[in-house]
């Protein structure tokens, strides 16, 4: 869709990287899997989002740029600043992570294309928000311990009683929806009905399965199980971010994907 963005950046023992320009969430993964290791993600500072914004406005009379949820990143109030050097840049916080987000630029590519007025791009991306279901299943809780995301204590006990954390978006914070109790395949089971329950009725033109660290045969497993809960035209596998999956691990997924509304957005 040409549309530009600003990398995150990834920091290690080793150095600071780009997000998916240096460094990719399957290097990263491995590299994680050394406990050792330390990992952080940083949103562009606010002089790196003026200078972004400048380049931009050269080709454009106005600008809207999505940012990742408060909840979770400080990039929505960096970019607030950023956006008061100028006159035409629209900041929305997209409540949202990861392919979330994306569902959100697209619909405003799409609309912005129609030649739609920003404040009705603005209005819609805000209704289309509440619509996005968002969240994922972790299968190892030990990466969110070491980012302190949880307790060591809470760890231990989730691991002792093999039990699976599902997390979700709501009210823009990223929090734990369930746990799941039992063996892997168990979980992601329970966890493909938990996301798309039988009383929701998504666009079925498509669904994203975001992941981190997940083998081919994997993936293919979690595609199978999900067409038996719910039958999606494309299942559109993401590879996340090496931010995003900094705070999760290997072995992660998530479901996303947009509901019903007064709407067609016309994604699929």
């Amino acid at each position: 869709l040409q549309i530009d963005m600003i990398p995150y950046t990834v920091t290690t023992n080793e150095g600071v990287f780009y997000d998916n320009i240096d460094i990719d969430s399957e290097e990263l993964v491995r590299y994680m899997s050394d406990k050792d290791k330390m990992v952080t993600s940083e949103p562009p500072s606010v002089e790196e989002l003026t200078e972004f914004f400048s380049d931009q406005l050269r080709s454009a009379h106005h600008l809207i740029y999505i940012t990742l949820t408060t909840g979770s990143s400080r990039e929505y109030g960096r970019a607030i600043k950023a956006a008061e050097t100028f006159e035409n840049v629209t900041v929305i916080n997209s409540e949202c992570l990861s392919s979330a987000t994306g569902i959100l630029v697209a619909i405003a590519a799409r609309l912005a294309k129609k030649g739609t007025p920003v404040d009705k791009i603005v209005s819609e991306l805000e209704e289309a928000k509440k619509l996005i279901r968002c969240s994922f299943v972790v299968r190892n809780t030990d990466v969110m311990a070491r980012r302190e995301r949880i307790s060591p204590f809470m760890n231990s006990l989730l691991n002792s009683l093999w039990l699976r954390p599902v997390l979700r978006m709501k009210n823009d914070n990223l929090g734990v929806g369930k746990f799941l109790f039992g063996s892997e395949e168990k979980c992601y089971e329970k966890y493909l009905k938990y996301a798309v329950p039988s009383n929701v009725y998504p666009d079925t033109s498509f669904v994203f399965i975001t992941y981190a660290g997940m083998s081919e045969e994997e993936l293919m497993w979690v595609e199978e199980h999900l067409r038996a809960v719910r039958k999606f035209e494309n299942v559109i596998f993401q590879k996340a971010s090496a931010g995003i999956s900094s705070n999760c691990g290997g072995g992660t997924f998530g479901l996303i994907y947009i509901v019903k509304g007064n709407h067609n957005y016309n994604l699929g």
